[in-house]
């Protein structure tokens, strides 16, 4: 039922479903899920096959560490996680969906975001049976009752499998969490496309069935990242009540019955695709991205720099030089994904308040977290007309832009060093944007060693396509 990592003892659960056939160690006997009891100490209803000694069959209640699913169940999401299983998957099939769930909970808020983002997931509309991979983080407490949750859910799961990776940490980077999904995804099936969404945010029911369709449709080839980046924008305002997925849609073409609302007004915005750039809410989880991909990307960027809050902006960079095609915009499906973000307000608010950030949400963000200020700040807020709470502001900022570019794009690195300059040096005096800049530049450097830098060189080019019989193929 588990596996140990090889880099460290975390545990991976293959989360059961009812009607599942399962081996029960301490009974030594073959049985069948008949339930979930969240309210029983989180346990398992197993019925037991009756044996030649007993005529009628046994329940028991087991806990998710004293079961292991039978290995020889067919369908793709019925395997159990041993490494031999895992090879059986369907390889060949290249619409095979894993969804990646990076999951630190550190309070009962966000705990209960999570529960939302959790079944919105399991409600997807899907064709075909998918996957769902994800890596929890957080203080004991918070940890335990995640697991809770997502066993009751992935028990009732119809159309999906989920796996569940307890890193036993109170805490890991984003895409250090989705550097050990991809590996466990990988194991599983290593041709899969792969989704992403923040433990906050919520999938629209058709968010998989139309992305797969939309690459179908435009017959792109599998090496080719695909981006929908149509969504719903709630901001600082929203109340926990109020970001249900209930609250804003009805049924699945219903995508404007949150506008109804007047409790939302003001609180919510439908940004298309296509505007998500000028909005600042461009995310890496607007794409469906090959395994392959995503292998490379971490064979590139060490733990130091995948440790970087800022680092999914570098992979998100990279999807948009890869992938050749613009953001597409579906006219029939405005917003298929529901996205936490604070207002442009609330940053220029946080900002003259030296740090502090206000709202249901925003302290939630990476981009909105208060930043402890370091000696260096502190020197540079006394040559400057900034508290070393804004320096260190300034400082986030610049390895934010700098971590997208550095060691593999230098002509955006460039055209970004000299926007960011100027634009400092006016709001906070001359010099004060050369100098910030190179320290942090320095800082993004020593995340890398020699040899990922070098091999990082030319390593991301556009994929150059031509369109032959209304199909794309890769020149």
């Amino acid at each position: 039922m588990t596996t140990t990592s090889s880099t460290e003892a975390t545990s991976v659960f293959v989360l059961p479903r009812i009607g599942d056939k399962v081996y029960v160690k301490s009974c030594n006997a073959k049985g069948t899920i008949k339930e979930f009891h969240l309210s029983q100490g989180a346990s398992y209803e197993v019925q037991l096959r009756r044996t030649n000694k007993s005529k009628q069959s046994e329940t028991v209640m087991v806990k998710l560490n004293n079961i292991e699913l039978d290995s020889h169940q067919e369908s793709e999401t019925d395997t159990t996680f041993d490494h031999d299983a895992m090879k059986t998957d369907k390889d060949d099939d290249d619409e095979v969906v894993h969804v990646l769930v990076p999951c630190h909970v550190d309070s009962e808020r966000r705990g209960v975001l999570f529960l939302r983002c959790a079944q919105s997931i399991a409600h997807q509309q899907t064709h075909d049976d998918f996957s769902v991979f994800v890596g929890l983080s957080g203080p004991t407490k918070h940890r335990e009752s995640m697991l809770n949750i997502l066993m009751a859910i992935a028990s009732r799961a119809e159309n999906s499998r989920w796996y569940m990776q307890d890193t036993g940490l109170d805490a890991r980077p984003q895409m250090e969490h989705i550097r050990h999904l991809v590996d466990i995804s990988a194991e599983k099936n290593s041709n899969a496309y792969l989704m992403f969404i923040g433990n906050d945010d919520m999938m629209h029911p058709l968010r998989i069935v139309v992305f797969l369709e939309g690459k179908k449709n435009l017959g792109l080839p599998k090496e080719c990242p695909f981006a929908l980046g149509g969504k719903l924008l709630l901001n600082e305002h929203v109340s926990a009540d109020e970001g249900q997925l209930g609250r804003l849609i009805v049924n699945t073409q219903d995508f404007d019955f949150w506008k109804v609302d007047p409790s939302l007004k003001g609180k919510v915005q439908c940004v298309p695709g296509s505007k998500c750039g000028e909005m600042d809410a461009e995310e890496y989880f607007d794409w469906m991205v090959p395994t392959a991909l995503m292998q490379k990307f971490f064979r590139l960027n060490p733990i130091h720099a995948t440790s970087s809050k800022y680092c999914d902006l570098r992979l998100l960079a990279i999807l948009n030089k890869v992938c050749p095609m613009e953001v597409v915009d579906v006219p029939n499906y405005p917003w298929l994904m529901v996205h936490y973000k604070a207002s442009e307000d609330c940053k220029r608010d946080m900002f003259d308040n030296h740090g502090e950030a206000y709202g249901n949400h925003a302290s939630d963000q990476a981009s909105m977290k208060i930043v402890k200020p370091s000696e260096k700040d502190k020197k540079l807020a006394q040559r400057y007309p900034l508290s070393k709470a804004q320096v260190a502001i300034c400082r986030d900022h610049f390895e934010s832009i700098i971590i997208q570019y550095y060691g593999w794009d230098e002509k955006n690195l460039g055209l970004a060093r000299r926007e960011k300059i100027r634009e400092v040096n006016q709001s906070h005096g001359a010099g004060f944007g050369e100098e910030l800049w190179a320290q942090v530049e320095a800082k993004v450097g020593s995340y890398f060693n020699k040899q990922t830098l070098e091999e990082s060189k030319g390593a991301w080019q556009s994929i150059v396509l031509i369109k032959e019989n209304n199909k794309w193929f890769q020149r």
